[in-house]
């Protein structure tokens, strides 16, 4: 089902993201490790310089003071910056700080990054597919209230709008012709092919008319036929293209 291919989608991200994590904290351990191999200078990290003083005033670091190492030997200029680890004073002093320096590690998390994006846009395929809209197969996986459809019913929805508390209200009719209402919330869509209702014509004069229907004078019929616009395509004075199952609920064919 649609809803079991976002899931996977979703983990295949987060095993994605957790592989880079893993991969960017290994490079930044070797990086450590190197550093004090040859002997880099623990009092500024390679930097050179220190803080002598800052403000809590500013969490970026942008009134800090700053001093030389005082550490008489100091291998900042010699050994070089510890890539392992970056401040905010390292960005406010323009300080570059690149831990993933090596061409094998660059072509490694280039790699993983383009598997991440990959799938990231494959899930948000996915979530588009699984939006509810009119025209797409639904199913009941929750049941609030018992006058809601049961659980395990299908459909295909006709009608999206709110019900008179504001919340998404949904309209869907199963393969039977009966018509069931749902809040959104409890609808998972399972075939997001869009389908498009049988349509009959049907001769009919517009008597009168709403904002939103027509009201057409039918023959055989003593009372006005209310459609809706939004359902029905006028194509000239007298014809209109129906949607079957919208004629089947007036009686306008059997």
């Amino acid at each position: 089902m649609l809803i079991d291919d976002i899931k996977q989608s979703e983990n295949r991200c987060t095993l994605a993201s957790k592989a880079i994590a893993v991969f960017e904290e290994k490079v930044k351990l070797s990086a450590r490790a190197d550093f004090v191999a040859k002997g880099g200078c623990e009092t500024c990290k390679g930097r050179g310089w220190v803080v002598t003083w800052d403000t809590l005033d500013s969490l970026s670091g942008a009134y800090a003071e700053y001093g030389a190492c005082k550490n008489v030997a100091c291998t900042a200029s010699t050994v070089g910056l510890d890539h392992s680890c970056q401040s905010k004073y390292d960005i406010q002093k323009g300080t570059t700080i690149t831990p993933m320096s090596a061409p094998a590690d660059i072509a490694v998390h280039a790699k993983l990054s383009a598997l991440l994006a990959s799938e990231r846009t494959k899930l948000l395929a996915l979530q588009d597919t699984a939006k509810i809209a009119k025209g797409k197969k639904v199913e009941v996986f929750r049941q609030n209230r018992s006058y809601q459809p049961a659980k395990g019913t299908q459909g295909i929805i006709f009608w999206i709008g709110t019900d008179k508390f504001g919340g998404s209200k949904v309209g869907f009719k199963d393969a039977a012709g009966t018509v069931f209402w749902s809040p959104e919330g409890n609808l998972n869509v399972i075939d997001a092919t869009v389908a498009k209702p049988k349509l009959v014509l049907i001769a009919g004069q517009v008597k009168k008319e709403s904002t939103n229907a027509f009201g057409l004078e039918i023959k055989n019929f003593k009372d006005l036929i209310w459609l809706p616009k939004s359902q029905v395509k006028r194509l000239n004075a007298v014809g209109f293209l129906v949607p079957e199952w919208l004629a089947k609920n007036n009686k306008l064919i059997k």
